[in-house]
């Protein structure tokens, strides 16, 4: 299954606290978490495994893996930011985000 957007490059924006992870897993090592409203830069393509899309992102903080659900880019057209929301893959328990 491929990425629900090509975030690849973008500019992103964390629209809830998410982890950092080393590897595009769950069970990926914990880097950090980064708070609502962080702003990163995506470094590659997007990754499905554990019924998420992950990407590679670069944020101020720290650098690692965080879900798709979590982001939100902005992307330039016609001299002004476009902001989309990414609700594709929610969480299937309540609770904490994993990624």
């Amino acid at each position: 299954m491929l990425p629900s957007i090509d975030f690849d490059g973008d500019d992103v924006e964390v629209t809830q606290v998410v982890n950092v992870r080393e590897e595009p897993l769950i069970i990926g090592q914990l880097l950090g978490q980064e708070q609502q409203g962080t702003f990163g830069t995506v470094v590659g393509e997007g990754v499905d495994a554990d019924g998420y899309t992950w990407w590679d992102v670069d944020f101020p903080r720290l650098s690692g893996w965080s879900i798709e659900n979590a982001l939100s880019g902005t992307t330039a057209s016609s001299g002004t930011a476009s902001v989309f929301s990414l609700l594709a893959k929610r969480s299937r328990t309540a609770g904490a985000v994993p990624g």
